[in-house]
């Protein structure tokens, strides 16, 4: 079991940080309490014995206080922030004193130890820290517990004191033992989960390399494929190969497209993003001197020799984008730098995104940490972290500044931020725990390809040159118009391919998606029943009637149809009530509208 003060410090420094925006009264009268925080952390983190007296302290007196003084301190422009790192801060103490008091619970018999018993007990100490990993626990405890027994002969308080300990010490290992199996069991599961994922139906046997996906809507194969080695897919690749889904001769038929960048030899990716050269390096890792980890660092170089000279932080890859659709949402695409990719226009944008120097990480760790306080500095930082890009694109950046923050939070980013950092301050743990996998290390050989430095480049990559954009008038709106009162049906489509509403002038139609119509649709002119209606009565009359002429037939006083480029409109009179009824559709839900 690991529960260390040392993991308080992050939550608690973020606290400070947040505090650091306060005026000067404010600071000085609050950081006394902060300092009395600090030395309980400080006196603690070198001595397991007193994690759970520090945690006591913390819960009882010095955090309460310090909470009691922000509170009195703080703005109510301020408070958001301070009270978000408040909460957190004092859930995670919460959740430390809870999981000490439940998974190492002797430690509370311990505290409370008879001062008789303190120089027979000192070797218990030895065997039960809360640090002792949880595979080395039931040794530990039996240990400890053979060391009962000269207690228990020191009268009947140490003999009460001794089974009080040696209950505690059983509690505890059996909760310890129940949360190891539990972590067991999701290694098991997570090998199964991996291991189930079947990559032939994605395979093309023809290139020998996969297809870019499966499209469930349409029941069909994507006709793209990913076809390069530099590219993101590098790591399903060899997993694939790894796990014989496919055989070895795919790996040899990814295209290895070469060109010379800043003076090595290197293979492209499409886009020249970060993302492609170095996702896979999360769990994947070659060496430096070989094709792959050379291309890997030559990508790298590039990025950065591309942002220096636009004199902007380097980092490009896919991400958001500083343009939102109507809900707000910001959009998002695949950036790179012309250097590396082989994809046209890579120059007209240039997106900026922290999860891809958190990435360079694996190749060049002083540059990428360099480039990220320099996006701290700039402020593309929020509650969370790093926001997911800084859009230093000319026609999307806000006059006033060099560029515009894409202010939302990625979950598949901000995974391969924390991974990178996790693999860099851990000594490469998720690469070598990838490689620990015996199916995993089998297939090593494929990534020591050596550089081919008698190869030629055939790809020749010239400057981009920019061609100017013809002149293009704008499609006129489309207008609404009024359905003619004609004997002929008049029909009005609205929607998309996911779901098409066909509406008549008449009241009918029918509900598609794709090529299934969902409801009746018989296309006769004559009657003209389909689709879905809703009907009205007056309870004082015997007819019935609905919005259009069909199916009743009832006669009415005013009808007009009104079809928009995104609804249709019924207006109609009965027998002195009027009727307006809205038909559209939405297509982010794939759902018919009727108001």
């Amino acid at each position: 079991m690991q529960v260390n003060p040392e993991a308080f410090d992050d939550c608690f420094a973020l606290l400070q940080d947040s505090a650091a925006t306060f005026g000067t009264d404010q600071l000085a009268a609050i950081e006394p309490e902060f300092a009395a925080v600090r030395q309980i952390l400080e006196t603690a983190k070198p001595d397991v014995r007193q994690w759970r007296m520090a945690l006591e302290e913390l819960t009882r007196n010095a955090w309460p206080r310090l909470e009691k003084a922000i509170a009195a301190e703080i703005s109510q422009a301020l408070a958001s922030e301070a009270h978000a790192w408040i909460e957190r801060t004092g859930h995670h103490i919460a959740m430390m004193a809870r999981d000490l008091d439940r998974f190492a619970p002797w430690l509370a018999v311990l505290d409370r130890m008879p001062e008789a018993m303190k120089a027979p007990a000192g070797n218990i100490w030895m065997h039960l820290g809360p640090d002792t990993p949880l595979s080395d626990m039931g040794a530990a405890a039996d240990a400890a517990i053979a060391n009962l027994d000269a207690l228990r002969s020191s009268g009947d308080e140490g003999r009460e004191w001794a089974d009080r300990l040696n209950a505690a010490i059983g509690q505890g290992v059996l909760e310890q033992e129940a949360l190891r199996e539990t972590l067991l069991e999701a290694v098991r599961r997570t090998h199964e989960i991996a291991y189930a994922m079947d990559f032939r139906l994605l395979f093309d046997h023809d290139t020998r390399t996969f297809f870019i996906g499966y499209d469930t809507e349409t029941d069909r194969l994507d006709q793209h494929h990913y076809d390069l080695l530099a590219s993101e897919a590098r790591l399903t690749s060899y997993f694939a190969v790894a796990k014989r889904d496919v055989p070895i001769a795919h790996w040899f038929h990814l295209w290895r497209p070469m060109a010379t960048v800043g003076g090595r030899l290197a293979v492209l990716s499409w886009n020249g993003s970060m993302f492609e050269y170095l996702m896979p390096t999360l769990l994947l890792r070659g060496s430096s001197e070989r094709l792959v980890g050379e291309s890997e660092r030559s990508a790298v170089e590039a990025q950065i020799r591309y942002g220096a000279r636009l004199g902007h932080p380097w980092g490009v890859s896919e991400s958001a984008f500083a343009t939102q659709d109507a809900a707000g949402n910001y959009q998002y695409q695949a950036f790179g730098v012309p250097e590396i990719g082989l994809k046209r226009g890579l120059s007209e944008d240039y997106v900026v995104s922290p999860y891809a120097s958190a990435l360079a990480l694996a190749v060049d760790p002083v540059g990428a940490i360099h480039n990220l306080r320099r996006l701290e500095e700039l402020g593309v930082t929020g509650r969370y972290g790093f926001y997911d890009a800084a859009d230093f694109t000319a026609g999307r950046r806000p006059p006033e500044r060099d560029f515009a923050v894409v202010s939302n939070f990625m979950a598949h980013h901000q995974g391969m931020l924390l991974a990178a950092i996790d693999n860099a301050l851990n000594d490469d743990i998720l690469v070598r725990r990838f490689g620990r996998e015996p199916r995993m290390r089998a297939m090593r050989l494929l990534l020591e390809e050596r550089v081919p430095r008698e190869y030629v480049p055939e790809i020749l990559r010239e400057e981009e040159v920019p061609v100017p954009e013809p002149a293009r008038e704008a499609p006129p709106a489309l207008d609404s118009w009024e359905a003619p009162d004609t004997a002929e049906r008049q029909l009005h489509v609205i929607g998309s391919r996911k779901l098409s509403a066909w509406i008549t002038d008449s009241g009918g139609g029918a509900l598609w998606s794709g090529d299934q119509s969902l409801t009746r649709w018989t296309g006769d002119q004559g009657c003209d029943d389909g689709g879905m209606r809703i009907f009205f009565r007056d309870t004082d009359r015997p007819h019935a009637w609905s919005f259009g002429h069909k199916p009743t037939g009832a006669p009415s006083q005013e009808a007009r149809v009104v079809f928009h480029g995104h609804m249709a409109e019924f207006h109609q009179s009965h027998d002195e009530i009027s009727l307006h009824q809205e038909i559209c559709v939405s297509t982010a839900d794939a759902m018919e509208v009727r108001r």
